[in-house]
């Protein structure tokens, strides 16, 4: 034992000869750092740093140097660590020389709690890559990390220490603040349509409309209702009918000029039935007719599971031929029954449209028109009543998911869908709904917005930058946060 001793202290004494008492850190490359807190889920600080002892790095035999991360919350410089400054210190990198790397050895040193140990190879460039981890506290924002580079000698004891200051934490950028939304233009005038089909029973071979004939009351109580939706809200002064239309059809059964005459006359008979019920003279009213529904008979027996059904539908399409030839030849196909019993009874159909107006709201008026009949609301009063909300509630969300529904090919709809989409996180809807928003400046911010949010950064601050150009507002601030943050950074 007494001999070991003799020779610590003859490798210390000869090793003060020639030892350096500073840090070599002219010789110590920071290759790439980053530092950023986690945008979502268990809030976390993580750094990454590669760093590099250059083959000039110079480290005497006898000594050892640690390199330990710090997360500081000084306001000042980078500098010592004192009471009044909270710290996070992790794990150090430990390189020792040749001759210290003995010594430990000899006297048992243990490197437990040392991210990594290594012996300085000389004349060669030694690169570590440090990945730290630690939970998120508050005291954390705007903290700097910084490397302290301590140099040991023999027996322990300290020589020296160098700071190098590499960035400080700066919350991510989120760029969900910056979603942009576009009040829709109110229209000069809200115009609407209501569609629906009555399957009227008529007796063979005649016009005339009886209302209690077989299903008749039930389907004429469906054009009523219709109407009645609309007329009452006219007898409110909120509505207006400006036309209406009803289309007769006929089947294919029977003489094709007999159809003529059956479609026509009974299209005429339910525009006289609903003119009286409803005293309805000074709407105008349009009558058309088609003798035989040869569109819904093909549509029919393309969805149907019939046999024979590819011989039905090449003579169903074989338009040169009269329809009369075409009926003549599916009734000598064994399915042509079915289809007689099945399918010709719903081609006997008249369709209607009424056209009406609804006058403009005012925000009040439309805050109660949209909990009970949002349909007849602009996109521009739905708007104004999404001011009344609080943005990104479940109800604010909804309104403007009710707005697209309303106006599925609308690029403002479009447009402010993607944006609530986005508040959601719901990238896959929001890309959905941005294919259709048209090509605004508020569009390509929004756009920006999901490549940030799908990892595309550098095409995102592109169109970012591009939609600025065109004049987003929002997209402006984005650019400008995300310098100012970057610029933090490098304080």
């Amino acid at each position: 034992m007494k001999h070991i001793a003799i020779l610590i202290l003859a490798l210390c004494t000869s090793a003060t000869l020639v030892a350096r008492d500073t840090v070599d850190h002219k010789h110590i490359r920071i290759d790439h750092y980053d530092l950023t807190q986690s945008e979502a889920g268990k809030q976390q600080v993580i750094f990454n740093v590669d760093l590099t002892l250059d083959e000039a790095f110079d480290l005497p035999s006898n000594q050892q140097i640690n390199i330990t991360p710090l997360l500081q919350d000084t306001d000042g410089a980078y500098a010592l660590i004192t009471d009044t400054c909270r710290m996070k210190e992790f794990a150090p990198i430990t390189v020792y020389g040749r001759r210290r790397g003995i010594i430990n050895q000899r006297e048992g040193v243990s490197y437990a709690g040392t991210y990594r140990v290594e012996k300085r190879r000389d004349d060669a460039e030694q690169t570590f890559r440090y990945t730290g981890v630690a939970d998120y506290e508050p005291w954390m924002d705007e903290s700097k990390l910084v490397l302290l580079v301590s140099l040991y000698g023999c027996a322990d004891c300290e020589k020296d220490d160098h700071y190098i200051p590499l960035t400080r934490l700066v919350k991510p950028f989120e760029p969900t603040r910056f979603i942009d939304f576009m009040m829709p233009v109110a229209p000069d005038v809200k115009r609407f349509e209501l569609q629906g089909s009555a399957y009227l029973d008529f007796p063979v071979n005649r016009t005339e409309l009886y209302p209690d004939y077989r299903r008749n009351p039930q389907e004429l109580d469906k054009i009523r209702a219709s109407i009645d939706s609309v007329r009452n809200e006219r007898n409110a002064g909120i509505t207006t009918i400006t036309a209406i239309t009803i289309h007769g059809y006929a089947s294919p059964e029977g003489p094709y000029d007999n159809n003529i005459r059956l479609a026509k006359g009974r299209a005429q008979t339910l525009r006289d039935y609903v003119v009286r019920q409803y005293a309805l003279e000074d709407v105008p009213f349009t009558v058309k007719s088609t003798p035989e529904d040869w569109a819904g008979l093909k549509r029919a027996v393309e969805t149907g599971k019939y046999p024979q059904r590819e011989e039905a539908l090449a003579i169903i399409a074989d338009t040169l031929l009269h329809p009369d030839r075409r009926n003549d030849r599916l009734a000598r196909l064994d399915v042509y029954k079915t289809l007689l019993n099945d399918v010709y009874p719903a081609l006997r159909h008249s369709d209607y449209t009424i056209y009406y107006t609804v006058r403009d709201f005012t925000t009040e008026e439309a805050v109660e028109i949209y909990r009970t009949r949002p349909w007849m609301l602009s996109q521009n009063e739905m708007y104004r009543v999404a001011q009344t909300m609080q943005p990104g509630t479940p109800e604010y969300n909804k309104l403007f998911l009710t707005a697209v529904s309303m106006f599925p090919a609308d690029t403002t709809a479009n447009l402010n869908a993607a944006s609530v989409a986005l508040q959601m996180r719901d990238l896959e809807q929001a890309a959905r709904y941005l294919e259709r928003a048209g090509d605004s400046p508020q569009a390509d911010c929004n756009r920006a917005i999901l490549l940030y949010l799908q990892g595309e950064r550098g095409e995102a601050m592109h169109l970012f930058r591009h939609a600025a150009e065109a004049g987003s507002k929002q997209a402006t601030q984005a650019i400008e946060d995300f310098d100012q943050r970057n610029a933090r950074r490098e304080e």
